[in-house]
C-alpha cells in the first residue's frame, strides 16, 4: 500500500484540480458514471466551486482525493448522505488513477468515506459498479461490501455497461481493513435502482 499519497478532502481553492481529476476520469471510463465527458466539459466555472463549497445539494457531502504532490490528483470518490434517507451513505465518483491502481488508494478512498459515514450515524454504505470491473468488485468485496438484490442498471441513456449495486452494513464493529461482510436491508432494491438510474454521478 502506497502511504506516500495523502488521502484528504479536497481543499477550497483546487477547483480547477477537482475539474481536471473529474474530467480524466469520464474520459478513463465513460461508462462508469452518470454524468458523461460532454455534460461535464459543459458545467461552468461556477459549477466545480459550487461542488467544493455547497456540495450537489442533496444532504451532507465528503468529496476526498488522492495527492501525491503532483500537479495532478491520482484519485477522487465522493460521499453523499442523502437528506431523505439519512441512515444510508452513497459512494460517487469513485475513480484511480491508472498510474496509482493496485498500491491501495482505492481502498484507502473507500474507507475514508466509510469512516465519515459511520462518524455520521450512517447504518449503511452503498454504492454502484459495472459488472465487468472485476478487480474493483473484488477490492469493494476485500472491504465487506455485498452485492445488494438488486438488477443490473446502466447509468445514463446510451451506455452498454451493465452496473450493480453493493453494500455495507455499518456499525461499531466495522473497522477500516476489517469491515464486517453483512448486508443492510435499509431501502428496497426498486428503489435504489431507481436512485441510481437517476442520480448517480
Amino acid at each position: 500500500m502506497d502511504e506516500t499519497i495523502d488521502i484528504r478532502s479536497v481543499r477550497p481553492d483546487e477547483w480547477r484540480r477537482l475539474r481536471d481529476v473529474r474530467l480524466r476520469s469520464l474520459a478513463d471510463t465513460p461508462d462508469a458514471f452518470g454524468e458523461t465527458l460532454a455534460q461535464a466539459h459543459a458545467r461552468p466555472d461556477t459549477s466545480w466551486r459550487r461542488w467544493i463549497h455547497h456540495g450537489w445539494g442533496r444532504g451532507p457531502q465528503l468529496t476526498l482525493v488522492a495527492d501525491d504532490g503532483s500537479s495532478a490528483l491520482r484519485g477522487i470518490v465522493v460521499g453523499v448522505q442523502e437528506d431523505e434517507a439519512p441512515q444510508v451513505a452513497y459512494v460517487y465518483a469513485m475513480w484511480v488513477d491508472p498510474s496509482v491502481r493496485r498500491t491501495g488508494v482505492g481502498t484507502r478512498l473507500i474507507d475514508g468515506v466509510a469512516s465519515w459515514a459511520r462518524a455520521r450515524g450512517a447504518s449503511c454504505l452503498r454504492l454502484g459498479v459495472a459488472t465487468d470491473n472485476q478487480t474493483a468488485i473484488a477490492m469493494y468485496r476485500r472491504r465487506g461490501l455485498r452485492p445488494a438484490p438488486s438488477g443490473g442498471y446502466t447509468l445514463h441513456e446510451g451506455s452498454r455497461v451493465a452496473c450493480m449495486t453493493m453494500e455495507l452494513v455499518i456499525d461499531d464493529n466495522t473497522r477500516a481493513g476489517h469491515p464486517p461482510g453483512r448486508m443492510s436491508s435499509s431501502g428496497t432494491a426498486s428503489g435504489e435502482r431507481r436512485r441510481s438510474q437517476r442520480r448517480a454521478r
